[in-house]
């Protein structure tokens, strides 16, 4: 009897205990040949997002190169990626005004949050940029 009460035992403890899925980042997201739009940015808890008429983008080119809009100039740069870290460097761009101020001020900050990222994620259908030293976030959707 006490035999056969710790075989159950020795099988009860022996069985795998199955663990809940996680929802986890695609941390091999190659971002090359990608396009993004811009949903929102967050900087130190203030979110702003842009106006749908004049929305920013990103796109990701396979040599290395960004291009896209800040919702009135286009600009264009350089990126390296490796795993979750990210640099943008060398970003140009046009010099034009929009109105209304709401388009500029938010397509500076942009500017200010590429030039300043350092890490990305992909979850689901969304690409998170971290930017300004963790106080940041862009987050944004493929473009339609």
């Amino acid at each position: 009897m006490f035999l056969m009460f710790l075989c159950v035992v020795l099988v009860a403890c022996a069985a795998p205990i199955p663990t809940p899925p996680t929802v986890t980042p695609e941390s091999s997201f190659d971002l090359a040949g990608t396009r993004w739009e811009l949903v929102s940015l967050t900087l130190d808890g203030v979110t702003q997002t842009p106006n749908k008429a004049a929305l920013p983008t990103l796109d990701w080119h396979p040599n290395g190169e960004i291009g896209g809009t800040g919702g009135c100039n286009s600009f264009g740069g350089s990126y390296a990626a490796m795993g979750e870290m990210l640099v943008i460097k060398e970003i140009r761009q046009t010099v034009m005004a929009c109105a209304p101020d709401e388009i500029m001020t938010l397509e500076a900050a942009y500017m200010s949050a590429l030039a300043s990222a350092r890490m990305f994620e992909k979850r689901d259908n969304q690409l998170s940029i971290t930017f300004a030293e963790g106080r940041g976030k862009l987050l944004l959707e493929p473009r339609r």
